[in-house]
């Protein structure tokens, strides 16, 4: 029977989680898919000094080291500015 102070961790067997969750644990991973994050803003946003400030930090070499520490993360185009057009854009075909 299953006490109350049971961490729900002891009591699964196969769960949904990210690398780093399951690495902070000691537990097994395998991975099932890729995910991509982007930050989505008004082109106008670009221009305002905080933004730049964002993306300074963000496309730095120590952030992306800090990033790469965590398993199963990768800062891939890390602080890239692009269009919505240029990350949707369907791939061509030949």
């Amino acid at each position: 029977m299953r006490s109350l102070h049971t961490p729900l961790w002891q009591l699964a067997d196969v769960g949904m989680g990210v690398k780093a969750a399951a690495s902070q644990f000691n537990l097994g991973f395998i991975n099932l898919s890729y995910e991509y994050y982007l930050l989505v803003c008004h082109a106008k946003t670009v221009k305002q000094e905080a933004f730049t400030r964002l993306i300074e930090l963000i496309s730095s070499d120590q952030f992306k080291n800090g990033v790469r520490q965590l398993p199963g993360y990768e800062p891939e185009c890390c602080g890239d500015v692009v269009s919505v057009d240029k990350v949707f854009k369907a791939p061509s075909s030949k």
